[in-house]
């Protein structure tokens, strides 16, 4: 019978179901109450009785919010929810929920199911079968009913926390705020914040002297207490009709996408002669790659907690502006199928310098301008012997970030032949400013031995007064001396000496922090999973002396074989006799061993740590596979060589 309703009727059916239930098994009692003798008079009042109670239950159901039309299938089994979806699904066992926050302050509204361990399920309202969810959250232990109802037709804005394990009621307290409301408080004073690569640098005045070089560098140097985690990500913007990429301008563009996160979502613009090129808001910013892929460079946040919440926070306000538009985004460290020539140009003065010059020293660095993506996180150093002792370990295991969170093993259309091409491209882009920079391992390494390399780098430009002036394989050397070609007689600012800095891009560089640089951009809970990874070998000095004696007799070779074989075959490499997979199963434990020391609590003190953030890296480390393989497996499989379901299937 139902094939005869339309789904928009089944739903309303559906949803007054108890209440016609109660209408009509009232209806019955009350004829034989009033009709018929005997026994049958107390039946009939004891169906009247039943019915009223039915009626009570089915008028709480319609309290309990279920709109139709949001993303998402929520399933109920066996004391076990559920949510089904393209950008951040979750399962989460009753026994194991912790805490039921209802969250007004996202957009859609929407559940959010905390357990120890384990990353936060997010249920919109709106999502298909939230229905089922009134009949889990009332049977919750202690959990009130009316006040929980109440809470949903107040739609006060706000995040409120509907139940907690084994807290009395008076215990239980309103979470005010917006989308930040589950952050502990961030002290940002003296942190030194990130801007982008493709922000210009701002601010300090003229060279004067060289030790001001190194003292640039070693002004990072702070104390533990102040150590903060910066995460960056990209990903690639696509018309969801044909998957084409996004043009700079145009009703589908990324000039739409900046326009509607300033407007709707409360960020402040950037602009480069005239053009809309970036946002700020907070600290963050969002600034454009080459080929128009979107970055988010966070805010120096103190724990992954915050880290990960902004994140999150970012791709739903990402994902709400890229719906009304049409657009998608989806994760990779390459693009899978777009070519060169499709690709379009952002309108910036720094990289029509750059894509004119990559030809001219590597055969793929408009390759890795245009059709690559990463996901970085910067972290501190507290003195310069501190910076030397976790820079080592950045270059020698970034290998291992390489292998764990490889995903990109397709290339205009088809497999590549590596399961990270990104890596690949990387090696073959311009030998002067990439690589894993033998010298840092070498005695007396510090400050000033990167200054004297980054002084051997060609330079780029420099910016003045809103122009890129071109000074293309120029020196930085000649610019300390006023003889610059491009400015002859003018002495470099600090700002070009930053921006000089942002310019060279190993496997993982100083700056006045320390910036990781080896892995794929790809899914939701990697991108949380990357500042956990190295924040549990940097962080903790226990955990990093641990991953220090894991490379210490390892020579420039073996690091540059294991740098190979990780784009080339992810965990299934091996170099020397040393499997990456067991070498990569080590790190990740000395990682979530410092992660546990360091002990910083989210979710008000109900998550003790931050050890839950690895999860996404123990499972590859269990199944052997990390992202590139399930790709591939897809392709190989399910797809049958359609890679245009990588967009349906992957995207956020």
């Amino acid at each position: 019978m139902n094939s005869f309703l339309r789904p928009e009727a089944q739903r309303q059916l559906s949803r007054y179901r108890d209440l016609i239930i109660a209408a009509l098994v009232g209806a019955v009692g009350l004829y034989w109450a009033l009709t018929t003798f005997g026994l049958m008079v107390w039946v009939g009042w004891l169906l009247v009785i039943v019915a009223a109670a039915f009626a009570a239950s089915g008028i709480q159901r319609l309290r309990f919010k279920t709109e139709a039309g949001g993303i998402g299938v929520v399933t109920v089994k066996e004391g076990q929810i559920t949510y089904l979806a393209p950008f951040d699904g979750g399962v989460v066992a009753l026994s194991d929920l912790d805490v039921l926050i209802l969250d007004y302050a996202q957009t859609p509204p929407r559940w959010v199911l905390k357990q120890l361990g384990q990353a936060d399920v997010h249920i919109p309202l709106n999502a298909e079968g939230t229905s089922k969810l009134f009949d889990v959250f009332a049977a919750l232990p202690g959990l009130q009913t009316g006040e929980m109802l109440s809470a949903l037709e107040e739609n006060s804005g706000h995040s409120i926390v509907i139940w907690q394990r084994d807290k009395a009621p008076e215990n239980v307290v309103r979470l005010h705020g917006h989308r930040n409301s589950f952050r502990s408080p961030v002290n940002l004073e003296n942190t030194t914040q990130e801007q982008p690569m493709s922000i210009p640098q701002s601010g300090g005045g003229p060279i004067e002297s060289y030790d001001q070089l190194a003292e640039y560098l070693s002004s990072g140097c702070k104390p533990k207490a102040d150590w903060r985690i910066g995460t960056e990500h990209e990903k690639f913007g696509y018309c969801k009709d044909n998957h084409k990429p996004l043009p700079y301008e145009g009703e589908r563009s990324i000039l739409a996408m900046l326009e509607g996160l300033r407007d709707r979502h409360g960020w402040d613009p950037l602009t480069e002669a005239g053009k809309l090129i970036g946002l700020t808001k907070d600290g963050a910013n969002v600034s454009l790659e080459p080929g128009g892929q979107l970055e988010l460079s966070g805010a120096p946040l103190e724990t992954i907690h915050q880290t990960c919440d902004e994140v999150n926070v970012h791709l739903r306000d990402v994902k709400h502006i890229a719906d009304e538009l049409g657009v998608g985004f989806i994760g990779l460290g390459a693009a899978p199928i777009w070519k060169h020539e499709e690709m379009h140009v952002m309108p910036k003065g720094r990289y029509k310098l750059m894509t004119d010059y990559m030809d001219r020293v590597g055969t793929m660095g408009k390759t890795m301008m245009y059709r690559t993506c990463t996901v970085q996180v910067n972290l501190d150093f507290a003195s310069e012997a501190d910076m030397v002792q976790k820079m080592r370990t950045a270059l020698a295991l970034q290998p291992v970030a390489t292998a764990l969170f490889a995903n990109s093993p397709f290339l205009e259309g088809k497999p590549n032949g590596h399961k990270s091409w990104r890596a690949r491209v990387w090696r073959d882009l311009d030998a002067d400013r990439t690589g894993m920079l033998p010298f840092v391992f070498e005695d007396g390494f510090g400050f000033e031995a990167w200054v004297e390399y980054a002084l051997d780098v060609p330079m780029y430009f420099v910016y003045r007064d809103g122009v890129y002036i071109n000074a293309l394989g120029q020196s930085f050397r000649d610019f300390l001396k006023g003889n610059l070609p491009a400015l002859p007689g003018e002495l470099p600012t600090l700002s070009d000496w930053a921006d000089h800095l942002t310019t060279i891009f190993p496997e993982a560089r100083i700056k006045q922090f320390l910036e990781m640089r080896g892995a794929d951009g790809g899914p939701w809970r990697r991108l949380c999973a990357l500042p956990a990874f190295w924040v549990g070998l940097c962080y903790d000095q226990g955990a990093l002396d641990a991953a220090t004696d894991l490379f210490k007799n390892w020579d420039a070779e073996t690091r540059e074989a294991f740098r190979i074989a990780a784009s080339e075959q992810g965990l299934q490499a091996e170099v020397g006799g040393i499997k990456m997979h067991d070498l990569a199963r080590e790190v990740v434990s000395i990682a979530e061993q410092g992660l546990a020391a360091r002990a910083m609590p989210g979710a008000g003190g109900l998550v003790p740590d931050e050890t839950h953030f690895l999860n996404a890296l123990k499972e590859s480390l269990d199944s052997g596979k990390v992202p590139a393989d399930e790709l591939l497996d897809c392709y190989n499989g399910e797809w049958q060589g359609d890679l245009d379901r990588i967009y349906g299937a992957y995207s956020y």
